[in-house]
């Protein structure tokens, strides 16, 4: 049964997230059973959502990948304690991987902000997004 998971875990900062990331490398070598993955921090901790095909793939990305890593190379000594909730229904937009879009980056006009795509009608070609056309 596929399910939604969630958690909140105080240790993990940004850097150590991002030292997991680039070492599992699950964006390129996507899970098994990971439908959607979420993370963002609140005073610098880690939370994160995740949709998994069921909690078996969940519990098995983390034995053989993560944990490796964090409990291993990392020393991280806590555990998040994830919570479990039966999927009703989803819905995954077209765009699979994208990170959060970059405060840093200089501000452009409103026409050239939205740069993402969505499937044109014709033959599925790729289309420019414009929030302004009709």
């Amino acid at each position: 049964m596929a399910v939604v998971m969630i958690f909140s875990w105080p240790e993990i900062t940004p850097d150590v997230y991002d030292a997991v990331r680039q070492e599992v490398r699950w964006e390129e070598d996507t899970p098994d059973g990971c439908v959607p993955h979420a993370a963002w921090f609140v005073n610098g901790g880690l939370n994160v959502m995740d949709i998994w095909e069921s909690q078996d793939h969940f519990n098995r990305f983390i034995e053989a990948r993560i944990a490796p890593v964090l409990k291993g190379e990392l020393g991280v000594q806590s555990d998040p304690e994830p919570k479990f909730y039966p999927l009703h229904r989803r819905f995954v937009a077209l765009a699979s991987a994208a990170p959060a879009p970059d405060a840093r980056l200089p501000r452009q006009g409103p026409r050239q902000l939205r740069t993402e795509t969505r499937m044109s009608p014709q033959a599925g070609r790729r289309a420019p997004f414009r929030p302004d056309a009709p």
